[in-house]
């Protein structure tokens, strides 16, 4: 799902989506976006009957947390860094070597998984010259 979640018919500062219309644009269940706000990643406004509503940037931020949580970062360590993102330009340095640490993660990840495709082509191979 990295990268899937659709907010760019989202550009609007002043819309305002229910719980539904969110997870079904971002292609995740109202359980999540539920989990998300009681771990305290995302924390959408409440209108005057109680029900959550998301903003544009409810909604980008959202995003970020589903990039974050797909790296493999734990709820913890999502959580640390979206203290920093919540400070704005006050921790700009600081997010700019979390996101370089997490590049270089992501980019031994993939190596990994290039060896781990280039291991099984080659049981392919072997396998097959026994038909």
């Amino acid at each position: 799902m990295l990268g899937s979640p659709k907010i760019s018919d989202v550009n609007s500062n002043n819309i305002q989506l229910k719980i539904g219309q969110v997870s079904q644009k971002m292609n995740i269940s109202a359980d999540t976006l539920r989990f998300y706000e009681k771990m305290d990643l995302i924390i959408p406004n409440r209108d005057e009957s109680g029900r959550r509503t998301y903003s544009a940037e409810d909604l980008e931020k959202l995003n970020l947390v589903i990039c974050l949580l797909e790296t493999d970062l734990s709820i913890k360590e999502a959580q640390e860094f979206l203290e920093l993102y919540d400070h704005g330009e006050n921790t700009v340095k600081q997010r700019v070597d979390f996101y370089s640490e997490l590049i270089r993660k992501i980019g031994l990840d993939i190596e990994k998984k290039i060896k781990q495709v280039q291991y099984f082509a080659t049981k392919i191979q072997k396998t097959q010259e026994y038909l």
